[in-house]
């Protein structure tokens, strides 16, 4: 008997152990996904590092600890497969099966005076590298996301700091907005953007890119909210009060005046109202009334504040695309002609497109401002087909989904995807991760009514 009850107790104190680790790794997840926001959307080349380095800490942590306790989604393989072919790009290889891969690699690096008997596909392999990185770390924070959140009481943990965090951005950007400071957070500097919403980062199209990914989950949070009261009003006025968050965190998209940010939201709106008015006769009714005091509180809070700013600016869209995104995506298609099938190298978009840029004005461009056109680019077909297949898997699990969050969660990732055609959200490093959270929770909530 005292041998049982000891080994009881050994068995008990090391539950006891692993779920202390679980919490102290949930915390290091959130505190990543918060801290890479907030932090002017980790794009400072020390915030990222450091942000990197902690996911794979964590990442590292978990998997000792997990042992055999590990789940892997249907995105485990495309991904497998895009970060493999990845790696491929920066391997050296003998110059003959080079010029056999990718012809006018060898051309380029003639040219350049970089060619050697032993090369690589890609053209700068340092940068290729630190891009791969990147793309490792995102997957590590997605394998994180399910499995360490896959109980509600966790999940609810995750979903209350992400409201949190939505909030906060909302209410500061709007804060900023209305008095036209050149602040943000600690730092003031005059080339700060005013007269558009940004919260805490530097660039309101980014901010957007965030906002646009959020607004939908937290709208299907708060449409199931189930609060414990003999009252019936109660409950609802509750339900009330997160209608009217979500309203403000909405506002602050559209007064982004992201015109990008706009549309993908509009768009996934009606993808997400869709999804859900499918549902049973009885959930509609309720639902119906939610959306329709979603709508009209917004349009009289858009009205009251003044659509001049953003009507002006979607004025302008013709005119801007045809002296600049329309010539930069023609100029990008001649250089993926050229590297079909490989790509240039993830992460050398911005040193390889001076040699094809037509533009008659001196202007640099880091990106493609479209990230199907830049993944093209960098990663040619062998890249880009297993990250679409990915999004396509991901999007899939969810459409036939019971669950509101599910589908609240997918709805924000349509929303990015539908973005990308015209930005480059997805090299935000807190966007990327964002994106990647939500499609894990989309996948932990996935077989939940509630």
């Amino acid at each position: 008997m005292p041998n049982l009850q000891t080994s009881r107790e050994e068995a008990k104190e090391g539950k006891n152990d692993k779920n202390t680790c679980q919490t102290l790794l949930r915390g290091g997840v959130i505190f990543v996904l918060v801290s890479s926001v907030f932090l002017f959307g980790a794009v400072q080349p020390y915030v990222l590092s450091l942000v990197e380095a902690s996911i794979i800490v964590l990442f590292a942590t978990w998997w000792i600890l997990a042992k055999e306790d590990k789940e892997f989604t249907p995105l485990a393989l495309p991904f497998a497969i895009f970060l493999a072919l990845g790696l491929l790009q920066v391997i050296p290889l003998p110059l003959p099966l080079v010029r056999f891969l990718s012809p006018h690699t060898v051309i380029l690096r003639e040219k350049l005076g970089t060619l050697t008997y032993w090369t690589t596909l890609s053209l700068v392999p340092s940068l290729t590298l630190k891009e791969l990185t990147r793309w490792f770390t995102i997957l590590f924070l997605f394998i994180l996301v399910v499995n360490l959140f896959g109980t509600r009481e966790a999940l609810k943990k995750l979903l209350g700091t992400l409201i949190a965090l939505s909030l906060f951005e909302a209410l500061y950007g709007l804060l900023v907005f209305a008095t036209g400071s050149h602040a943000l957070l600690w730092y003031h500097k005059e080339e700060y953007v005013t007269g558009r919403v940004h919260g805490t980062y530097r660039n309101p199209d980014h901010f957007a890119g965030y906002m646009e990914m959020m607004i939908p989950l937290h709208l299907s949070q708060v449409l199931t909210w189930r609060h414990r009261s003999l009252y019936t009003t109660e409950e609802k006025s509750k339900r009330l009060l997160g209608i009217f968050l979500v309203v403000i965190l909405t506002l602050s998209l559209f007064f982004s005046i992201s015109r990008a940010g706009i549309v993908a939201f509009v768009a996934s709106f009606a993808f997400w109202t869709f999804l859900n008015l499918r549902e049973r006769r009885e959930k509609e009714s309720r639902l119906t009334g939610y959306l329709w005091l979603f709508l009209i509180l917004l349009i009289a809070y858009l009205l009251w504040m003044g659509l001049d700013p953003i009507l002006e600016r979607f004025f302008q869209t013709a005119r801007e695309m045809e002296r600049g995104r329309t010539l930069v995506w023609k100029d990008t298609i001649r250089m993926i002609k050229d590297f079909p099938i490989f790509g240039t190298g993830l992460g050398t978009y911005r040193y390889t497109f001076p040699l094809y840029k037509t533009l008659p004005q001196q202007v640099f461009f880091s990106h493609a401002h479209n990230d199907y056109l830049e993944l093209l680019s960098e990663g040619g077909l062998v890249l880009t087909i297993p990250f679409l297949w990915g999004m396509g898997r991901a999007l899939k699990w969810s459409l036939s989904s019971p669950s509101l969050i599910t589908r609240g969660a997918t709805t924000g990732m349509v929303a990015f995807l539908i973005h990308s055609f015209f930005d480059f959200n997805l090299h935000i490093p807190a966007n990327a991760y964002i994106f990647f959270a939500l499609a894990g929770i989309s996948w932990i909530a996935r077989r939940w009514e509630r």
